[in-house]
Parts: C-alpha cells; sequence; structure tokens
C-alpha cells in the first residue's frame, strides 16, 4: 500500500513539474514574440499572423520548420543538461 501511495505522490509532482515547465516556456516563448514585435506587440495579432503563416505554408515549409524545431529543441536540451 506504502509503494502505491509513494507511485501517486511521484505521479503528481510529475504532473506539477510538467505544467510549471510548459508555464515557463509559454512566459519564453511571450518574450521572444515581445522582442520581434517591439512596441507593436499584442498577442492577438502574433497569433493571427503565425496561424495565417501556418495555413498558407506549403507541406514542405511546414516539415522544414519543424525539423528546425526538432533540431533547436534537442540542442537547447543538451545545453540544459550539461549545466
Amino acid at each position: 500500500m506504502d509503494k502505491l501511495i509513494h507511485i501517486n505522490e511521484r505521479s503528481d509532482r510529475l504532473k506539477k513539474q510538467r505544467e510549471k515547465m510548459r508555464t515557463q516556456q509559454a512566459i519564453l516563448f511571450m518574450r521572444d514574440t515581445q522582442k520581434i514585435f517591439e512596441d507593436d506587440f499584442v498577442p492577438d495579432i502574433a497569433l493571427g499572423i503565425l496561424s495565417e503563416m501556418w495555413g498558407a505554408a506549403s507541406e514542405k515549409q511546414k516539415e522544414e520548420w519543424k525539423k528546425r524545431g526538432t533540431s533547436q529543441k534537442r540542442s537547447k536540451l543538451m545545453t540544459e543538461s550539461a549545466l
């Protein structure tokens, strides 16, 4: 029974960590977007542009963006794990 309690507690901790990481990623995304738009930053405009660009992009372009995102994610994870 203690094992089950421990597993549930561990699961809850991991869920909280995941949510915290997602929040941190969202904040970083917002900061990066603000840097791009500078004084003209409005979240709805940024999301609209992103949505339109994605919708208008060819499948080839979308695959290129996905590859770029995956490689940047990997390099960031390797950098963080080295710290």
